[in-house]
């Protein structure tokens, strides 16, 4: 009931992803979604040149980093079989992983670039659980932007955000963790194609411009709605 009396006073909901704004709409019919932009000025794409280490890299914040537990068999297989991998961890501090190279970084608004494009590979591991749909990909989109190469639970929004082998990977199962990663440790050039590709993805679905333009819309339509309910014509 105190849900509906104060969703009763809004005359718009704007929502990061569908499943958001279909939760919103049995409380305010004019709920509308729209995506989350990137500020791809703010982060350009990577340096694709080689380098002896391969970097697979996590960004996020204390309260998430237990995530990666979900995945940490996948990482250990990965680390005993290849000696040329690092994993940077921006924003944790806990995580490690036995006899290989965990680099902790602290999230700092002015070193969060700079630390990001050292990534190759980006994780975003989630639990299969109805709270991960709520989530709008805000990790993996930061990835791409970068040129860095997401592979992340396939739930929620992240099964309209990326397209398997070609703009990231979308895994489920340790296993399919682990394979995903084995291929794109493996190969500089499919780290490559990938990262490229979901970097064009990014700029295309989500500019700033584009969608200030999307969010003027919701406004408008909020102003709008709010107009007729003064006049007694809702």
């Amino acid at each position: 009931d105190k849900t509906r009396q104060i969703f009763s006073l809004v005359d718009a909901i704007s929502a990061g992803n569908q499943y958001l704004a279909e939760s919103a709409r049995p409380y305010c019919d004019n709920a509308i979604c729209v995506e989350v932009a990137e500020d791809t000025q703010r982060i350009p794409l990577r340096d694709f040149a080689g380098k002896e280490s391969v970097v697979i890299g996590w960004l996020g914040s204390p309260s998430t980093e237990k995530y990666l537990e979900l995945i940490r068999p996948a990482l250990e297989t990965l680390f005993n079989d290849h000696k040329n991998l690092e994993m940077h961890v921006i924003g944790g501090g806990d995580f490690l992983l036995e006899n290989s190279k965990v680099v902790h970084i602290p999230w700092q608004m002015e070193t969060e670039v700079k630390n990001l494009l050292k990534f190759d590979i980006g994780l975003m591991p989630l639990p299969l659980e109805e709270w991960s749909k709520g989530k709008s990909g805000g990790k993996a989109r930061t990835y791409m932007a970068a040129g860095v190469v997401p592979v992340c639970t396939a739930i929620g929004y992240n099964l309209e955000l990326i397209e398997t082998g070609k703009t990231g990977y979308l895994v489920e199962t340790v296993d399919d963790w682990t394979e995903a990663l084995e291929k794109l440790v493996a190969s500089s050039e499919l780290r490559e194609r990938v990262g490229r590709a979901a970097r064009e993805a990014v700029v295309e679905r989500f500019s700033i411009e584009g969608q200030a333009k999307k969010l003027k819309a919701v406004l408008d339509s909020a102003i709008a709605h709010c107009n007729r309910h003064q006049s007694g014509t809702r």
